[in-house]
């Protein structure tokens, strides 16, 4: 009769509890390796949510100035400088692949990333811009105030 109650012995609580621990921790981990032998793809393009938010700032900052403020191009067209009523100057200019923005000359806030040319023509009521990418896509924008600036170049 001891032999047969020793063959009927199941899982104990214990036994359970440790098979329960090992299994939610292989479905915690499995995930968490499997991000790892993946590779994400790396986009070369500029996402369009950035490409809009960065249209958008340069549509602010071209309408705020007043007329007795004044916007000048860089020599090679690539960077741009819009000075402000209040005294600020901002300038937007292209440091390695990316459009940074500064604001008297202090700071560096990216704008936009991806970037291997940018170029600026600027007309009184109308900013254009074109930019082209790392993969080679191009991008373009206008921008429009309706009081005339002050312009040099």
């Amino acid at each position: 009769m001891l032999k047969n109650k020793k063959i009927e012995a199941g899982f104990t609580l214990l036994e359970m509890m440790l098979c329960l621990l090992f299994l939610s921790i292989f479905f915690l981990l499995v995930p968490r390796l499997h991000s790892l032998f993946i590779e994400k793809p790396y986009s070369k393009q500029i996402n369009s949510w950035e490409w809009d938010v960065f249209m958008e700032q340069v549509q602010l900052e071209f309408r705020e100035f007043q007329l007795r403020s004044n916007v000048q191009l860089g020599d090679e067209g690539n960077i741009i400088l819009f000075q402000m009523s209040n005294g600020d100057n901002i300038t937007y200019e292209m440091l390695g692949n990316n459009i940074v923005r500064k604001v008297n000359t202090l700071g560096r806030e990216i704008i936009l990333q991806k970037v291997s040319s940018v170029s600026y023509n600027l007309t009184p009521y109308m900013l254009s811009i074109h930019v082209q990418d790392i993969s080679g896509k191009k991008y373009h924008g206008v921008v429009t105030r309706y009081t005339l600036p002050e312009m040099k170049s």
